[in-house]
């Protein structure tokens, strides 16, 4: 059976568009931010704010800023534009001309009495530091993925999701990626794979154990035992794929400041490098590929040095090597 396609005419087309920018969208405060958030209340209040300030007009950043301290909210040029940056996410059509910003929605909000009286909530310190790196990338990272990788890297209680954000991340890098995680069996979290479909030697496979946690992370003898097991039972399948050169990272918030010697343990008896790579770190490596600055074609010595991922020995080198070809062009932002 063939269905049949139906398509608008160029004048229901021209009417649907300008329509629909026409209708009031019924906004209750309590939809502006989840009560899973840790300080639901205190950013409900924010973004309604801020649709009101915007609702009469365009605004600057210092006087949308001037609007919320009024309000007894502490906050910064930082903190508005991460608000606007979310409400941008949730579906708000909000343009902006350098620091000038401006509502192109119609809104009509139902504010709950109370969300407008002095609140207690308080940011954390995570959420500070999500609200820094999410606007330093905000024009080339997606916002919802670099706030996974800090809200779920920077909490222990959030392993499975911090794989799966770090799976999502890697491939928007532009690599192949197998997200395993928990629940199948004595596997790695991630296997990430480039490959060079002109020269396979070029091609390289990254083996991927992600550690969510709010401490320094130390390298378990049961992790490193484990990663050894990794290694060895997905090299082969690599080699199946052509994928001759290999490499292990491990991905937290944050590393002992000791980290060759388990890493060194590993590659001894293993015959394979590896590497690891700070959250932050990998952002700033994002950042780097997707202004095509560095390419992932480039990058397997930089997963094999037994040592914390250097970021910098990148930069450098890209700036040495200026307009390197991108081979690994990053997914279209979302």
């Amino acid at each position: 059976m063939t269905l049949t396609l139906y398509k608008a005419t160029p004048l229901a087309e021209n009417v649907l568009r300008y329509y629909s920018r026409s209708i009031k969208k019924y906004v209750p405060s309590e939809m502006l931010c989840s009560n899973h958030h840790s300080f639901p209340t205190l950013v409900q209040k924010r973004r309604v704010l801020l649709l009101q300030s915007l609702q009469s007009g365009a605004k600057t950043l210092s006087e949308l800023v001037s609007r919320l301290q009024n309000h007894g909210l502490d906050v910064d040029d930082q903190t508005i534009r991460f608000e606007i940056i979310s409400l941008k996410q949730a579906g708000f059509r909000i343009a902006n001309e350098g620091n000038i910003y401006k509502l192109e929605d119609k809104v009509e909000l139902d504010i709950n009495p109370s969300l407008l009286e002095n609140t207690v909530e308080e940011e954390s310190d995570i959420e500070k530091q999500i609200e820094r790196i999410v606007t330093r990338y905000e024009a080339t990272l997606p916002p919802r993925l670099v706030d996974n990788l800090m809200r779920y890297g920077y909490d222990g209680i959030y392993g499975k999701e911090f794989e799966s954000a770090v799976s999502r991340y890697f491939k928007f890098l532009g690599y192949k990626t197998t997200y395993l995680g928990q629940g199948h069996g004595r596997v790695p979290d991630v296997i990430a794979r480039y490959i060079d479909d002109t020269v396979y030697a070029r091609s390289y496979g990254i083996i991927i154990d992600a550690k969510a946690t709010s401490e320094r992370y130390t390298f378990a003898a049961n992790d490193v035992r484990k990663m050894k097991e990794y290694i060895l039972n997905i090299g082969g399948e690599l080699m199946k794929e052509m994928i001759a050169r290999h490499a292990f990272a491990f991905i937290s918030s944050e590393f002992v400041d000791n980290v060759k010697k388990p890493l060194e343990e590993i590659a001894t008896e293993t015959g394979i490098n590896g590497t690891a790579i700070r959250v932050e770190d990998l952002l700033e490596l994002g950042n780097g590929v997707s202004q095509g600055k560095m390419n992932i074609s480039s990058l397997y010595n930089y997963y094999t040095n037994n040592d914390r991922f250097d970021i910098n020995n990148i930069v450098q080198y890209s700036r040495l090597v200026p307009g390197r070809p991108n081979h690994g062009k990053v997914a279209e932002k979302r």
